[in-house]
């Protein structure tokens, strides 16, 4: 029995070596748009939101093996879901859409900023984003809503905060923005 608890830890190592080597990957190379990476930073995300309760929420296992097992894209299809991200984001238009490709992987992405909310009391050009990024895996599509903000959020500035009252993290940082989840907006 111990020799089977023993090469299910190795496997569960292994697994997670995988997983985080990927996202490590993006990482580097400066590919973190948050659809192209959701599971893993939502899994991340959410450990750092529930840190504070008095007990770990299970959930954050649930959301780890998603990460882990979940349809993800490639580094390379991450990297071009990132770059059509910043050029939406610094394009000032709102409604605009721009996509990516990628026959030989029967993968593509879409991002479509939606409205653009200026920082109150701002004259630095500080604004908040809220997109909707599409990820297309062969034949399952995704959606997700983001918000990018290139500015720090703070509770004066509507940040999201978690049922301890503490301000949630943003899911990544990167080119000046941080982005949050959508839906924690209300």
């Amino acid at each position: 029995m111990n020799l089977v608890k023993f090469y299910l830890l190795l496997l569960l190592i292994a697994l997670l070596n995988a997983c985080s080597s990927t996202y490590y990957e993006a990482s580097r190379n400066g590919c973190l748009g948050p659809a192209a990476n959701y599971y893993t930073q939502d899994a991340i995300n959410f450990n750092e939101r529930t840190k504070t309760y008095q007990y770990q929420s299970p959930l954050v296992f649930v959301k780890i093996f998603k990460s882990m097992f979940g349809k993800q894209l490639e580094l390379e299809d991450r990297c071009k879901h990132t770059k059509i991200l910043t050029k939406a984001l610094n394009d000032p238009n709102d409604l605009q859409s721009y996509s990516w490709e990628n026959k030989k992987l029967q993968t593509f992405g879409k991002v479509k900023i939606l409205k653009t909310k200026p920082r109150p009391q701002s004259f630095n050009g500080e604004v908040c984003r809220d997109y909707i990024s599409f990820i297309g895996i062969k034949d399952k599509v995704k959606k997700y809503g983001f918000r990018a903000c290139n500015y720090r959020l703070s509770l004066f500035d509507g940040a999201p905060v978690n049922s301890q009252g503490f301000t949630i993290p943003p899911l990544s940082n990167f080119g000046g923005w941080e982005f949050y989840n959508l839906n924690l907006f209300g």
